[in-house]
């Protein structure tokens, strides 16, 4: 708050301030809180809000005579009774004066010659010069740094200007000619201009106006300089700013722009990674495949390629049961390939359920043994008897 006061950003230094009334608040530092009251009062006076500051004053001098802090009783006291000096309002200004003035002689506080020096000036507002001589010629005497004692001076000198005692007036105006500081010697040498003009003492006047003069033309040509400089340092503070800025702002473009590339990469990666390992996936579905097509086509071929050679062969007789248990009678012979006899002895095939053993044919051996016997015997007895065979009486049936 008090460095936005130095910046003369009122607005914000209240706000500050009043965001920390209400932590200290919460902490019952009364201390602080009267410390912020002040600081807001002298906000209000500057914007001439007169009894807002009055009641801020009066809020932190209330806090101050609780915690006995005398000092601190002075300042807020100075504080209201300034406001009164602004608002014209001479008997209460005078009071809290005169009861800071008090409380600083109790306490032999050196804030005593300011408050006689705001007395006199007080007393000077009111007309009341000889009152205003006391107060000041009082604040003179105790005044023991030089370069105060000067403006003690300026202020008799000025004085003494509006009592129309001349010598005094020239005595004292010259005394805080001496000072080191250009203002205040601009100051008394305008009043000894003045007061040498009123006296027809225009040689004099002439001098004393020539050398403000020159203090002032040599104050504004420095005031230039360091306003000059004061710029030139704000411009360069403002164009580093704005440097920094237009730094700050390309390296969030590059950070966001870069992570937009990044995440467009891995995004990419991720995509052709994972299509990869599916068209990987696929290829080996297909190669699989293709490898289970040319084995069955092999088998294939390696099973035609032994049909043809099969048809090349000559043919096995191949018994149904074993040669030990059903011999060689015809109802146990079957006629196979050479091919085919060999790998159902291997046991890569196995024979058709219809390849199995047949009835006897004892009776058509028995038939073809005494055939031509019994023929002839018939024929003897039965001479119109003739032979025929199965399929002609077949063929006369049907």
């Amino acid at each position: 708050g008090r460095v936005m006061l130095e910046l003369d950003k009122e607005e914000e230094a209240l706000k500050f301030f009043l965001a920390a009334k209400d932590i200290y608040e919460r902490t019952k530092d009364h201390k602080m809180l009267a410390l912020i009251a002040e600081e807001v009062g002298m906000i209000n006076r500057k914007q001439d809000l007169y009894d807002d500051a009055l009641t801020n004053f009066r809020e932190a001098l209330t806090a101050y005579k609780q915690l006995k802090d005398s000092l601190s009783v002075i300042s807020a006291s100075l504080n209201i009774a300034r406001v009164y000096l602004f608002k014209s309002e001479w008997d209460r200004c005078s009071l809290y004066y005169n009861n800071a003035l008090e409380i600083a002689v109790q306490k032999n506080y050196l804030s005593e010659i300011t408050i006689l020096h705001e007395l006199g000036i007080l007393y000077r507002s009111m007309q009341n010069l000889s009152e205003a001589e006391r107060y000041f010629l009082a604040a003179y005497e105790k005044e023991t740094d030089e370069e105060k004692k000067y403006m003690e001076c300026l202020s008799l000198g000025y004085l003494y200007m509006q009592m129309g005692q001349t010598e005094n007036a020239r005595k004292y105006l010259m005394m805080s000619a001496n000072s080191s500081k250009a203002y205040t010697q601009i100051s008394a040498y305008d009043c000894l201009y003045f007061l040498e003009k009123d006296i027809d003492n225009f040689e004099e006047a002439i001098v004393y106006h020539e050398l403000a003069d020159s203090i002032t033309n040599a104050m504004e040509e420095l005031n230039s300089r360091e306003l000059i400089a004061s710029l030139q340092k704000k411009y360069e503070n403002e164009k580093l700013r704005n440097d920094n800025l237009q730094m700050k702002v390309r390296y969030t473009n590059f950070i966001l722009w870069g992570t937009i590339a990044f995440l467009f990469v891995v995004a990419c990666m991720c995509y052709y990674y994972y299509k990869n390992r599916n068209n990987k996936k696929k290829i080996a579905e297909i190669e699989l495949q293709i490898q289970e097509n040319e084995e069955e086509i092999e088998r294939y071929q390696q099973e035609i390629e032994d049909i043809q050679i099969s048809k090349d062969q000559v043919l096995n007789v191949h018994h149904i049961e074993s040669r030990k248990t059903g011999g060689d009678a015809p109802n146990n012979l079957a006629t196979l390939c050479g091919y085919c006899h060999k790998q159902y002895h291997k046991g890569t095939i196995l024979l058709p359920k219809s390849v199995r053993r047949g009835n006897s044919f004892r009776d058509a051996a028995f038939m073809g043994i005494m055939r031509r016997t019994f023929y002839n015997r018939l024929k003897e007895q039965y001479p119109r008897v003739a032979m025929t065979n199965g399929y002609i009486t077949k063929n006369t049936r049907i």
